[in-house]
């Protein structure tokens, strides 16, 4: 407990609790009741109490003339040392005092002590004018300099700063917002009570720590309904809590560690508090909540959120970023979010949009052609990404009235609008993200690049649902003109369906020269159109090392083939299940596919294809079609149960015959009648040795008088 001298009030510990009156010395034990106490000994402390309280007063009030006086006897304005009447709002001085019971309303708006000693009373001796309170109650005109001398914390009420005649408070007739500017010009702290007050300038003052509570919803403050009503500008540490506005709302987008507290802007519940008990001390730093500036919406499809809200949270992160929070409900609007902040300025602030859910099945996508259900979050306005930024637990799509003419998400490196396009070096991660209606829906490319080399490393994709989608996934290195491009994203649990429809094209599509990383886990059916080349495309040329795993076809897709797959060095293809054809570009790498035995699908190896593997999958048909590579450096390999047997015979033509293993299989080949002299193998006689295991390039010198027969099994 702690006592303070010569004023009227007492603090204790905890959320700074006030007792409203002295506390004076305990006499008694603890354990005598009340009862035990002598009417006597009660008269004696009632009477001491009053004595004590009065000369406090005294005490304290000279010490202020002395101070303040100007030897006449007038008291001076501590600003200006002039004689200044002002009015005292009892009926807001009860407000208050019923305030600090509310502990957990204290600790939301953290005004603190000073708040609290008004409640407490003043305490005003004789002397003074009184006249009509602003509710009717006592009004007491004195001075700044005695209410400096009296109020603990600076704290101010707006309505003592009203000149007369005091208007009622009410839309009809509301107060004056000049008498809020007036409280804060003269304190820290102003609490404005209850009703309408209309302004003519928004509230700011350039300086730090400002406080301002209101009454609650009661307290309604309004302007033009488009500019803030209440503005920081750049100054630090304010607090706004407990009142309403217009739709201008409060500005506190540039004022590092502020707070909105219980605001409705617009009859919008409002706030942005941190849990716990403030940024970068004990309770850390907790993001911003996009609903804390929805101006319009429930969130349905037929009254969705305003997007824009999802861009004011964004943009209200500080310059080193953070949580944007985005509750479940549609978010519509037709300007596109941009992150990782609306303006162009050049940053590298980091994001991060935290759904709450995403859409995992095209049932449960709201405004689907088909499908009605709401799931999650959806923002239906669509994503520009300038820098790494995280994804999760969302679905993303265009606007309703651009689907299918605007990518959902587009990832945009650009030198013009990052400070260095290595940037993306540092990775990103994006999980649980349903992108729906896009063309395409996910896009990442490059603009404004020169000779820029377009890459990005660490990047994690995963449980994505790409559906809806004129096409679906596109990597590109956009306009750059430099050597090389360098796609290091690891992917998993993706699945791309039901992106089909008249005129669609490839639902995966990468053309990046350097892949690093794992793609794993994909579903890819029904997507594309006839007139479709591949519903997948990948075409990797250059160094890396990566791997697919696990990619099947479903029920199939609508494009002419399945697949063209082009990997450079360090490149493997594995559990790849197709029902068309797949085309497997110029390549090197290992291959391990096959298609469902009701399909027809083939394996076509293309020009410039070497150290090529192909492996047919268990429980699968390898099937080759075309073979244009170089076929001695192409090897093929059933699945066990499914060899091949006899493949055919040769007959040599003039001796030596020089025999090649071309048929891409390992192949045991028998020498059959003939009359042979010699058989020689990397320059190495093997005397007339008729039986021989060659793979796929391997060959043998055969020297006869008569020609042998050259019988293939495939192994």
């Amino acid at each position: 407990m702690q006592i303070q001298p010569g004023g009227p009030t007492c603090q204790l510990g905890g959320w700074g609790r006030i007792m409203t009156k002295l506390v004076q010395p305990e006499t008694e034990p603890e354990e005598l009741t009340k009862s035990s106490r002598s009417t006597r000994r009660v008269s004696f402390f009632a009477r001491w109490r009053k004595r004590r309280g009065r000369e406090q007063e005294e005490r304290a009030l000279a010490e202020r003339r002395k101070s303040l006086g100007d030897g006449s006897g007038r008291l001076k304005s501590m600003a200006e040392g002039r004689v200044v009447p002002r009015r005292i709002d009892e009926e807001a001085r009860r407000e208050l005092a019923a305030i600090q019971d509310r502990r957990d309303f204290l600790r939301k708006s953290a005004i603190g002590a000073g708040i609290l000693a008004l409640g407490a009373g003043l305490g005003y001796g004789s002397g003074y004018a009184q006249g009509t309170g602003l509710s009717g109650g006592t009004r007491t005109v004195i001075t700044d300099s005695e209410i400096a001398a009296r109020v603990i914390g600076g704290v101010r009420i707006a309505t003592e700063f009203i000149p007369d005649p005091v208007p009622a408070g009410t839309d009809a007739d509301p107060y004056p917002g000049s008498a809020i500017q007036a409280a804060l010009d003269d304190g820290l702290a102003v609490y404005i009570p209850s009703g309408t007050w209309r302004l003519s300038a928004p509230i700011a003052r350039a300086v730090d720590n400002v406080s301002i509570l209101g009454a609650g919803k009661s307290t309604r403050i309004v302007f033009d309904g488009v500019t803030p009503c209440i503005t920081a500008g750049t100054q630090t540490g304010w607090l706004v809590a407990n009142l309403a506005t217009d739709g201008g709302g409060i500005d506190l987008a540039n004022s590092s560690q502020s707070r909105l507290t219980e605001i409705w802007i617009d009859g919008v519940l409002t706030d942005n508090r941190p849990i716990g008990t403030g940024g970068g001390g004990g309770g850390g730093y907790y993001g911003v909540r996009a609903e804390d500036f929805a101006t319009s919406g429930d969130g349905s499809s037929a009254n969705p959120y305003n997007a824009s809200a999802i861009q004011s949270a964004i943009d209200a992160l500080p310059g080193i970023g953070g949580i944007v929070f985005i509750k479940e409900g549609i978010w519509r609007g037709t300007t596109r979010i941009r992150l990782p902040q609306s303006s162009t300025g050049k940053t590298w602030k980091k994001v991060i949009l935290q759904g709450a859910g995403h859409a995992p099945s095209i049932y449960q996508i709201d405004g689907s052609p088909n499908y009605g259900a709401r799931v999650g979050t959806q923002i239906q306005a669509g994503l520009d990404m300038y820098t790494p930024c995280d994804l999760y637990d969302l679905t993303v799509s265009p606007h309703p009235n651009n689907w299918r003419t605007q990518p959902s998400i587009k990832v945009i490196i650009d030198p013009t609008t990052i400070w260095d396009v290595d940037a993306w070096t540092g990775g990103f991660s994006w999980k649980q993200v349903t992108v729906h209606g896009g063309d395409p829906g996910i896009w990442f490319t490059g603009q404004n690049m020169g000779t820029n080399v377009w890459q990005i490393f660490n990047g994690v994709m995963e449980r994505i649902f790409v559906t809806g989608c004129k096409r679906g996934m596109k990597f590109d290195r956009g306009d750059s003109t430099g050597g090389g491009s360098n796609g290091f994203i690891t992917m998993r649990d993706i699945k791309l369906t039901h992106n089909s429809g008249t005129g669609f094209g490839r639902v995966f599509d990468w053309t990046l020269d350097n892949t690093l990383g794992v793609w794993e886990n994909f579903l890819v059916e029904g997507n594309s159109d006839a007139v479709a080349d591949y519903a997948i495309y990948i075409d990797t040329y250059g160094s890396g090392g990566f791997e697919i795993r696990n990619w099947t076809d479903g029920d199939g897709n609508y494009a002419a083939k399945d697949a063209y797959i082009r990997i450079g060095r360090l490149g493997a293809v594995r559990f790849f299940r197709h029902s068309k054809d797949v085309d497997i570009g110029p390549s090197r790498g290992y291959f391990q596919i096959g298609r469902k035995s009701t399909s027809t699908g083939n394996v076509n190896v293309l020009t410039g294809s070497e150290y090529v593997t192909l492996e047919e999958m268990p429980d699968h048909v390898l099937s080759i079609g075309t073979v244009t590579g170089d076929k001695a450096r192409i090897r093929i390999k059933k699945a066990p149960g499914n060899q091949l047997g006899y493949l055919g015979t040769t007959t040599p033509a003039g001796s030596p015959y020089t025999y090649t293993n071309l048929d891409m299989y390992d192949e045991v080949v028998y020498l059959v009648g003939g009359t042979i002299s010699d058989v020689s193998r990397g320059g190495q006689s093997l005397g007339t040795e008729r039986k021989h295991f060659l793979a796929p390039g391997d060959n043998i010198v055969i020297t006869y008088s008569s020609a042998p027969s050259i019988k293939r099994f495939g192994i």
